[in-house]
């Protein structure tokens, strides 16, 4: 078995995951809570291709270092965050190097080092937050997984991240998490389940079948409660939980291998709530003043074009198309969540439309356009997405701009390499969750010549 070391490293960089990376006779070694200029003596554990690293001392202390002022973090070693040991501009910085890398590594086009927006609202920030609670009746805790032990849950008080009336959820729902569904004593179900959960206890960890628990705030101060797993939930449970809760609006459940439904609203008991409850607690802004200042910038830079027609795709519950509409543009809005595409069509004037469907299967139905907004998940787009978009580069009517919004730079740098007929015009990133390494970047691509 492969037996730790001990060294002493400098740290070089910042890694996409948050990591510090040094060098040790040439392998990269990766240590987390760590800065650019820190020397550390750290317990390092050789995986072949890499190393990963646990700091027993540091040596030096880099410039960039600050107090982390969550007990969770320093004491407990949780992982909600990365990046509380570095002063905010240091964290910007690696911000804006991440994107760089990934550009030059991935997309072979390097580009300027790229502005980092943000504000000073650098804890309180998060409209919602998502919380893993493992156990039953009695024996439940509930908080987030441990930086270096993904297994292990660290039990929260106070999340310094969290808004304040996302905290106040919190200090009621970890009072009285036996109120929350029933989780089924695991009985393996198919062989290949039986499998993993064997492979699993035998690499030394456990198997647990967990809930998620989110806690957000939409509108003007309405909270809602959106759980995900367990097998039974009683419906008088239900509703004391939400009536514990402030300014709760709706419960929502996911049990095990079933879709989501509403549970709960004040208005309605324990029937259906409206799909506009719904999608406006779906689609709720992590980092609300920070999201403003992003699509203030989507908005600025597609108005700019003068355009006639814009596609909006990943369109959500249509915040950007509505705008567009609003001054006068014909807007195309593809979403993949029904509910959330009627939501747009209800509101969109008679020229604008909303497709359902996925952006791959219903993107050639919105063509020709003069601006396309590309706002995916952290995977990215498909392959038949960048095909298209070549295509339409090449085109006899190409879009004179196309903006991508994306949460990840690698996938970011992936598909802007796959966009042949396309150039990087302009690249932005805004800091939606500083304490984190997570980064929001805008990036502005024209038609080649």
């Amino acid at each position: 078995m492969n037996e730790p070391t001990v060294a002493d490293l400098e740290i070089t960089a910042l890694a996409a995951g948050g990591d510090g990376v040094a060098r040790l006779d040439a392998l990269a070694v990766f240590v987390p809570r760590t800065a650019v200029g820190d020397v550390v003596r750290a317990s390092v554990l050789n995986r072949g291709r890499f190393a990963r690293g646990t700091i027993q001392a540091v040596l030096h202390a880099s410039a960039d270092r600050v107090a982390p002022p969550c007990v969770h973090y320093t004491r407990d070693g949780c992982g909600g965050c990365q990046w509380q040991h570095l002063g905010v501009d240091a964290q910007r910085e690696a911000k804006a190097q991440l994107v760089s890398d990934a550009f030059t590594r991935i997309a072979r086009a390097p580009i300027a080092r790229p502005e980092v927006v943000g504000n000073s609202d650098v804890f309180g920030y998060r409209r919602s937050l998502s919380f893993t609670v493992r156990g039953n009746a009695g024996q439940r805790r509930g908080g987030f997984h441990a930086g270096n032990a993904p297994d292990v849950i660290v039990p929260i008080a106070r999340c310094l991240l969290a808004h304040a009336d996302v905290q106040g959820a919190w200090d009621v729902l970890r009072r009285h998490l036996a109120l929350l569904p029933r989780v089924r004593t695991h009985i393996a179900r198919t062989e290949h389940d039986s499998q993993r959960r064997a492979r699993r206890r035998r690499d030394g960890r456990e198997v647990h079948d967990d809930l998620r628990v989110t806690i957000r705030r939409f509108g003007e101060g309405d909270m809602a409660l959106i759980v995900e797993g367990g097998s039974q939930w009683r419906a008088d449970a239900v509703a004391e939980l939400a009536g514990l809760v402030p300014a709760c609006r709706g419960v929502w459940w996911k049990p095990e291998g079933r879709d989501t439904r509403m549970l709960w609203n004040p208005t309605e008991g324990s029937s259906a709530g409206s799909d506009e409850l719904t999608v406006d607690a779906s689609f709720v802004q992590v980092n609300q003043s920070v999201a403003a200042l992003l699509h203030a910038h989507v908005l600025s830079v597609v108005r700019a074009e003068s355009p006639s027609h814009v596609v909006d795709a990943y369109a959500g519950s249509g915040r950007l198309s509505l705008a567009l509409s609003s001054h006068g543009v014909r807007v195309t809005a593809i979403e993949r969540d029904a509910r959330a595409s009627a939501y747009t069509q209800a509101q969109l004037p008679p020229d604008s439309r909303a497709l359902v469907g996925d952006v791959e299967s219903r993107l050639a139905d919105a063509l020709p356009t003069d601006v396309i907004v590309l706002n995916p998940p952290r995977g990215g787009v498909e392959d038949a997405v960048t095909e298209l978009l070549t295509s339409a580069a090449r085109g006899a009517s190409p879009p004179r701009l196309l903006v991508y919004v994306s949460c990840d730079p690698a996938t970011l740098a992936r598909d802007v390499s796959r966009l042949t007929g396309w150039r990087v015009t302009d690249v932005r990133c805004f800091d939606m969750f500083p304490q984190t390494s997570h980064v929001e970047t805008v990036c502005l691509l024209r038609p080649e010549a």
